[in-house]
């Protein structure tokens, strides 16, 4: 019974990533809905986490091990913070990673391959080693381009010895990969100038939204509109990080410009470095239709993006390529239309563009943004066809179901199978199955 029990085992994954359940955000979201899927499918699968910093408040004591949905998660301490300082989040990350190592090497006999993401940017060396010292097979999942984010942010210096370092250290990790999934055609441009022509292949795997969660939700069933009295406002809405390279000055610019209608409000939830400067922002203009809100709970988030009319991506110039706010895709499920304030050759621009699902704004200004709100107020149809077609494009292209056989395909091409049986070459069973095998065929 065992031995049959094991051979349906697709293979075993160890899935290396700083954030993961409860940490229900940005990529801690898509790594542990992707996990929970391979599951699901029949894979093995552990994760290696950092212990998370700031949960809800139902997960404020969360465990060093536990079973999520069929995945094992290991978390391991961290020093530092990864919401505080450049050096706190260096600090956490760098003691990550070296909890993450020492686990990584004892499961090395269990492991048939390694998914290694890009949090942290350096959380993909421990693949290297375990590739080099132990022929573990690994995929990269780039969710961001580093160094180059960081020079764009000017944490380090363009031309410094440190970018070059770290750019030494980024291409071993992308060569001596066996796949690299990319999360974007600007992206894979990017990922493609690194690689050599004998290098990994180069995936393009969009991230996703989990279509049995994110769905269009009438306003009138809707708890959220109620709860900070929405009404019929047509709402303007923001849902993420307020970081410091976000253009988000230009949505209070707007409001500012259409405070006299009172059928329109500003919505922006979330937190991040740039939340006081604006709020005291819209303070010093004294602008009555726009509101804050913190970030929400991950089973709200259908009635959250829902209440929008008009839900806002920001990507600022220069970073094409480098990073892709996925944070669309959970949009479009939801049936919004997308004001994309970002270059039209961006992954999201040509996908808002291509599928006629928004509109796309570079160099964006507070006039611009009133322009696109004030037809929004005098041609509501237009938009509601284009959230519609946001919808079936989602459907059709970007769904959990979509990326997990992307990630299944990519995992079946290099999960080395004995005996024809899936998954068992690290784990020692190999014996056990030609002990069952042969037992089998003596009774017959």
């Amino acid at each position: 019974m065992k031995s049959r029990k094991l051979m349906q085992s697709r293979g075993s994954l160890l899935l290396l990533c700083q954030h993961f359940y409860p940490e229900l955000v940005s990529t801690g979201l898509n790594m542990t809905e992707l996990a929970r899927e391979l599951a699901a499918r029949g894979w093995s699968v552990e994760v290696c986490c950092a212990r998370p910093e700031a949960v809800w408040d139902r997960h404020s004591q969360v465990p060093e091990s536990e079973v999520y949905h069929g995945v094992n998660i290991k978390r391991v301490r961290g020093v530092g913070a990864h919401r505080g300082s450049i050096w706190s989040r260096l600090l956490f990350a760098l003691s990550y990673m070296l909890g993450a190592a020492r686990y990584t090497v004892r499961q090395r006999k269990a492991t048939d391959t390694i998914i290694a993401t890009t949090n942290p940017p350096f959380i993909g060396l421990v693949a290297v080693v375990m590739r080099l010292l132990f022929h573990v097979p690994y995929i990269v999942v780039v969710h961001d381009v580093f160094p180059e984010i960081a020079v764009r942010l000017k944490l380090i210096r363009s031309g410094s010895w440190i970018e070059a370092a770290w750019r030494v250290l980024r291409n071993c990790v992308l060569r001596n990969s066996e796949c690299v999934v990319v999360i974007g055609r600007d992206m894979k441009n990017v990922i493609d100038k690194v690689l050599s022509d004998n290098g990994p292949s180069v995936e393009i795997i969009p991230n996703w939204s989990d279509e049995r969660t994110i769905r269009p939700v009438p306003r009138s069933e809707n708890p959220f509109v109620q709860e900070h009295g929405l009404g019929e406002r047509l709402v303007v809405q923001y849902s993420g990080n307020m970081g410091r390279t976000h253009n988000l000055e230009c949505l209070l610019d707007a409001a500012e410009m259409l405070q006299s209608d009172e059928r329109v409000v500003f919505q922006f939830v979330g937190d991040g470095a740039k939340r006081l400067n604006l709020e005291a922002l819209a303070s010093a203009k004294g602008l009555r239709n726009v509101q804050f809100l913190p970030y929400q709970p991950y089973e709200r988030l259908p009635y959250v993006l829902s209440a929008a009319h008009l839900a806002v991506v920001v990507l600022e110039s220069g970073f094409e390529g480098l990073s892709v706010p996925s944070k669309t895709y959970a949009v479009m499920a939801a049936g919004i239309p997308v004001l994309g304030l970002l270059a039209p050759m961006s992954e999201i621009g040509r996908t808002i563009e291509e599928n006629e699902c928004g509109v796309v704004i570079s160099d964006a200004t507070g006039a611009k943004v009133a322009a696109v709100v004030s037809e929004l107020t005098t041609n509501p149809g237009r938009f509601r066809e284009m959230g519609s077609n946001g919808r079936n494009a989602f459907l059709a292209k970007y769904s959990l179901a979509i990326a997990v056989e992307g990630y299944v395909g990519a995992l079946e091409k290099i999960v080395k199978h004995p005996e024809g049986c899936p998954g068992l070459r690290s784990q020692g069973y190999e014996h056990e199955i030609s002990v069952a095998h042969s037992d089998n065929t003596s009774r017959s």
